[in-house]
């Protein structure tokens, strides 16, 4: 009787350890598989934020160039008038010798000289409005690359 009865209960309780054990298991193997799900999404997520902020950087790295280069070329530009103004033949403004035939004669006026050529000032570089949380302060490229 009690014997049997006690070896019954023992063995119910084992089989019902294992079980639970088992179900255990399964629990803590999907567990495993929601949180290397959850880290793929948010891996996933911070990728996608790295290639927008490595593009965002590409950009202001290419408008940088054109500013340069723009720069460059207006550098050069004005080296060149600068040349050109130097270069210019210079007219005298003295008063030429007097002689005798210059009482009978009036006087031509003298050349008129034309005013230096106006320069145009150079691009302005202006401060746009950056994507939020980028932290970010892009510049607009000028006007003549819009």
């Amino acid at each position: 009787g009690m014997s049997s009865m006690l070896a019954v209960l023992f063995v119910v309780t084992l089989v019902r350890s294992r079980e639970q054990n088992q179900e255990l298991q399964r629990v803590r193997q999907r567990l495993k598989v929601l949180e290397s799900s959850r880290s793929l999404d948010r891996s996933a997520a911070q990728d996608e934020q790295l290639r927008a902020v490595v593009q965002r950087l590409q950009t202001i790295e290419e408008q940088q160039a054109q500013r340069l280069q723009i720069a460059e070329r207006e550098r050069q530009r004005l080296a060149q008038q600068l040349l050109d103004l130097n270069n210019r033949p210079r007219i005298a403004h003295t008063a030429p010798p007097p002689d005798a035939s210059a009482e009978s004669t009036p006087a031509a006026p003298p050349p008129r000289l034309s005013p230096p050529p106006r320069l145009s000032p150079p691009p302005r570089l202006q401060r746009g409005a950056a994507p939020i949380g980028t932290g970010v302060m892009p510049l607009r490229p000028p006007p003549e690359l819009r």
